[in-house]
């Protein structure tokens, strides 16, 4: 997340600026303003944002945020230091082109990965079964059909197709590792749950099944049967290594009969 901090105190004078700075007592509660300014340059610059202050121009500046967001290169890479001491890391990137300003994230802290408990993962699983709305860290699209021979309203075929980018795979030895946790609750009309699944994909890919990956994605086929009363199919996709969610609801009477592709 990119921070723009803008001052809205506005233009803030010389002589008040140069009193501060020669250490004269300007009143109980002022704070000198290039402490606030020296604070706001650091959030910015760590962000990748752009700080603005001592200017009226408070729509010129906002503007200007908007105006960077616009367009933007997504750059991303996996640490292979292997020393999670929890210290700041600093990150530099360059251009062979003269002229440009770069804005990017100037670091990260180095903090060890603490595995989710089973109680953790459970809790986030069902949180996203019971929200108001669907989760979006996680692409997810979902097809929905009969299943040949059994009755259109007990037995379906859900394929689940999850976006690459939103899935983290960590590189280990020659391995890309990670996992996806898919749970699929059958909920009543009141939003009761009637009966669920769920499903553990762990991850351990070499270098070309990797890179397919990133290509064209994942895809899942679940098979379930329709419990008497059910009125949606909520299925939810969460990212091991994130944590990330994403969920798509499946009306049950709009299951389309006919032969599972």
């Amino acid at each position: 997340m990119a921070i723009y901090p803008v001052d809205a105190r506005g233009l803030i004078g010389i002589q008040a600026l140069a009193a501060n700075r020669s250490g004269i007592n300007l009143g109980s509660g002022l704070n000198p303003p290039w402490q606030n300014f020296d604070t706001m340059d650091t959030l910015a610059r760590r962000t990748s944002g752009r700080a603005f202050y001592n200017t009226n121009d408070i729509k010129g500046a906002v503007r200007a945020a908007i105006e960077d967001s616009r367009v933007t290169y997504l750059l991303g890479y996996y640490p292979t230091h292997g020393q999670w001491d929890g210290k700041f890391r600093e990150i530099k990137v360059k251009v062979d082109r003269p002229g440009l300003q770069l804005h990017y994230r100037r670091g990260y802290l180095a903090m060890p990965a603490d595995a989710s408990t089973e109680a953790q993962r459970k809790a986030s699983l069902s949180a996203a079964v019971w929200g108001p709305l669907d989760p979006t860290s996680v692409g997810v699209t979902v097809q929905a059909q009969a299943i040949p021979g059994g009755a259109p309203d007990s037995a379906t075929l859900l394929l689940v197709e999850v976006d690459p980018k939103d899935i983290t795979l960590q590189p280990r030895n020659d391995r890309w590792v990670g996992s996806i946790d898919f749970l699929f609750a059958q909920l009543d009309a009141a939003g009761q749950d009637l009966h669920h699944d769920s499903n553990i994909l762990n991850m351990n890919l070499t270098r070309p099944s990797y890179e397919k990956f990133v290509q064209v994605g994942l895809g899942l086929k679940q098979n379930i049967r329709i419990a008497p009363g059910t009125y949606q199919v909520r299925v939810v996709v969460r990212d091991g290594t994130s944590s990330a969610l994403g969920a798509v609801s499946v009306p049950v009477n709009k299951v389309p009969a006919g032969p599972a592709r």
